[in-house]
């Protein structure tokens, strides 16, 4: 079985989660193999061109499009590339774009400048030139063009390379926090690895728990505390954790707003509340010996049917570039 088929067969029967970063890495690897067929298919004239642009002798462009209609299978395979690197721009779970699936395509969010991109398979148009300028300027500081060649492959490889490694690390991190939750409040724990376990562990609870928790902090919290969520609407942060939901995706904006409370520098008098109250929230918790083996079964699960399904798609993607 060859690597391409290895990849499309991972995706077979997996229900991904509804984290963003993964709805746009499906998408994504749809762009590069099920609607690029064309350029795995060996001695066709799509996989010479792209085995042209793999090795510099080549650039993508509109012009080079327009001219060139058999180039479409090779605008999808650029157009999935720059989306699962975009996605990883701030990290694994912080992406900076949203997707969602349109009649002709995608719409493409870039939420750091509330804009919108319209993205057709194959079509190597203005909006696609807008993702590839994108693309440049998140990574090279400057777009002087909107091809797509060489170089550009070369960022993209080496961020599946780092997003590989991360995830490993992040895969063993999630493992030892498995074992011993609490460690997450360890002093000499790193404020990145703190913020990132804290919400794995509470993600790792039940969803009435998980409720508990936030309304709880809430009513810890000044009444006329106002904080932004993640779609930029200003809320008043204790009716906002109070209200009582069973709503996972609801309960993780919930949750990553709390982490923002968390470690926050500007309040910190708030930042120092939410940690006390999350700290003695899962001491006593933990007391319960059928909740902390329910967390760390949920943990393990998580780094398994996640995270390795992940690795192995990145160390098939690194294969192919």
């Amino acid at each position: 079985m060859d690597k391409t088929s290895q990849i499309l067969n991972l995706l077979e029967n997996t229900k991904f989660s509804s984290e963003n970063d993964l709805a746009v890495l499906q998408i994504g690897l749809d762009l590069l193999f099920k609607k690029s067929q064309k350029l795995w298919e060996k001695g066709s004239a799509e996989r010479g061109v792209f085995l042209e642009m793999l090795a510099g002798k080549t650039a993508l462009s509109r012009e080079a499009w327009q001219k060139n209609k058999g180039l479409d299978a090779l605008v999808c395979f650029a157009q999935g590339c720059i989306l699962i690197t975009l996605s990883l721009l701030n990290g694994i779970g912080r992406s900076p774009i949203t997707i969602q699936k349109t009649t002709g395509g995608y719409k493409v969010k870039i939420l750091s400048k509330l804009q919108n991109l319209n993205i057709t398979p194959g079509l190597y148009d203005a909006e696609t030139e807008k993702l590839v300028r994108e693309f440049k300027h998140s990574f090279f500081g400057e777009a002087a063009d909107a091809a797509f060649g060489k170089n550009d492959l070369a960022v993209i490889k080496e961020t599946f390379k780092e997003t590989t490694a991360r995830l490993k690390n992040e895969k063993a991190f999630m493992e030892r926090t498995a074992e011993n939750p609490l460690r997450i409040f360890d002093q000499n724990i790193s404020a990145e690895n703190m913020a990132s376990g804290l919400f794995l562990v509470i993600s790792a609870l039940p969803a009435e728990t998980m409720n508990t928790l936030l309304m709880q902090i809430g009513s810890y919290l000044p009444a006329e505390l106002e904080e932004k969520t993640e779609e930029r609407l200003s809320v008043n942060v204790r009716t906002y954790l109070t209200t009582s939901t069973q709503d996972l995706p609801e309960l993780f904006k919930k949750t990553r707003l709390l982490l923002k409370l968390y470690s926050g520098r500007q309040r910190n008098i708030i930042a120092i509340i939410v940690r006390e109250k999350v700290r003695d929230f899962f001491y006593k918790l933990l007391e319960n010996t059928a909740v902390k083996q329910q967390i760390e079964n949920n943990l393990l699960a998580t780094a398994k049917e996640q995270f390795e399904l992940r690795i192995k798609i990145f160390e098939g993607l690194l294969k192919l570039l």
